[in-house]
This record gives structure tokens, C-alpha cells and sequence, in this order.
């Protein structure tokens, strides 16, 4: 069998921006306001001078606007370089600044079609999973060289993560507030046992998913000062520093 390469649409990238920016603005603006109220609360039993808040808004924003055009332009590269060829007994998924995935036909576990029209294929290892757009060029070739390899299996709905991620990103968020805010030790330790499992939950996914590019990788460091922040606020209430 001649090997068939399949890319993304031209105008698949649209699609995937306008529902990043649904969740991204919203979860930046919340963050925004996450950092306010620490500060604000914080700044009032001290009672130190919390005007400087209004300088901080605009100053937020000249962060916050370049990073998101800079996270879309990495973004949209990304997904536009995305290939995925399907040899006689292989399969590979090559992608811009992400190491290239190969799963033999022999190692794959299951190819799962969830309710959005894309494809998971699971290989034997956790690491081990191609995901396929829905946005593919020639789709139903797509499927179709998939099922023979494998029956596809159907599923309505995504994964958990899929499903609830930003929700738990708010959760976080929340979590952060009571964690800085709240002196009452028992909220402080709970939020922050809670926000050290999920941080370092999330970073070990991260670190081990082979669809997250190289960069975003390497700019995990601040997950790590979080938490050493979180783990001190506890330590500080439980000694009665705060």
C-alpha cells in the first residue's frame, strides 16, 4: 500500500481559535482578578496603600494582550504543520516543536471516534496516543483506513479532561484565592493540599505528553514556584506567621 498523507484544512484553524479564545479571555480575566483580590485583600490588613491597583490594571493588559497574540501565533504554526501519514504497518503523527509519534498497527490498543468527529488512537504505552482532528483533510479516508487497522469505537463525549478542563482551570484559580486570602487553617491547608495535587498532576501530564510542544514544556518552571508558594502559605499559617 502506497503510503497517504493526510494534513489539516485550510480553514481548519479558524475553527480551533474562536473556541480557544472562548475559554482563553475569560480564564486571563479571571486570572487578572484572582491576582487583584490577593493583592487587594492582603493589602488591606496590612493596611498599606492599594491604589497602585489602578496602575496594575492597564500594566496587565500590555502583558496579558502579547501573550495571548504570541500564544495564537505559536498555536496556529503548530496546527497547521500537523501530518499524519498511514504506511502499510505504521502510523505516524508529525507536528511542529512536539516529538514525532510511530505506532505500529500491531501496537495499537484502540481508535476511539468521539462525539466532536476526531479520533483518538491509544497505542499500547499512556504516551503512545495520536490524536486526529476532525478538521483532517479527507475525512471519511481518514476513517476508513483507520477501521482497517481496526474497528473504531464510538464514543458520545470526550474525555474528562476534555470535557471539564477549563472548569477545573476556574477551580484552580478559586483554589488560589482561598489559599492567599483565607486564614483560617483548616481552608488554607485543605485549598492547598488540593492545589498541590492538581499542580503537580498537571505538570507530570505535561511533561509526558507528546502533543504539547517544546516550548510550553520548557515554560513549566512557574507550576513548581506555585507550588513552593502554596506549600509556604501553609507552613506559614499553621506557625503563625500570618
Amino acid at each position: 500500500m502506497q503510503p497517504k498523507q493526510f494534513r489539516l484544512q485550510q480553514d481548519a484553524y479558524k475553527k480551533v481559535r474562536k473556541k480557544f479564545l472562548l475559554i482563553f479571555l475569560p480564564l486571563m480575566v479571571f486570572a487578572a482578578g484572582v491576582g487583584f483580590s490577593i493583592a487587594h485583600f492582603n493589602g488591606e490588613e496590612k493596611g498599606g496603600d492599594i491604589t497602585y491597583l489602578i496602575f496594575a490594571l492597564p500594566i496587565a493588559l500590555l502583558v496579558i494582550v502579547p501573550t495571548m497574540l504570541k500564544t495564537l501565533k505559536r498555536q496556529k504554526e503548530q496546527f497547521q504543520s500537523y501530518r499524519l501519514t498511514i504506511e502499510d504497518t505504521l502510523l505516524v503523527r508529525e507536528q511542529k516543536d512536539t516529538p514525532t509519534i510511530e505506532l505500529s498497527f500491531l501496537d495499537v490498543k484502540e481508535i476511539i471516534k468521539v462525539g466532536n468527529g476526531s479520533f483518538v488512537i491509544q497505542g499500547l504505552q499512556k504516551g503512545d496516543s495520536i490524536q486526529v482532528p476532525a478538521q483532517i483533510e479527507e475525512y471519511e479516508l481518514v476513517e476508513s483506513s483507520l477501521n482497517s487497522i481496526m474497528p473504531v469505537t464510538t464514543k458520545l463525549s470526550k474525555s474528562l479532561m476534555q470535557q471539564y478542563g477549563w472548569l477545573m482551570a476556574f477551580g484552580m484559580l478559586a483554589l488560589l484565592i482561598v489559599v492567599f486570602v483565607s486564614r483560617n487553617t483548616l481552608f488554607v491547608t485543605g485549598g492547598g493540599v488540593l492545589l498541590v495535587a492538581f499542580l503537580g498532576w498537571a505538570l507530570y501530564e505535561c511533561r509526558n505528553s507528546k502533543s504539547i510542544d517544546e516550548k510550553t514544556r520548557k515554560g513549566l518552571w512557574w507550576l513548581w514556584v506555585l507550588m513552593l508558594a502554596v506549600i509556604g502559605r501553609i507552613l506559614a499559617v499553621w506557625l503563625g506567621w500570618i
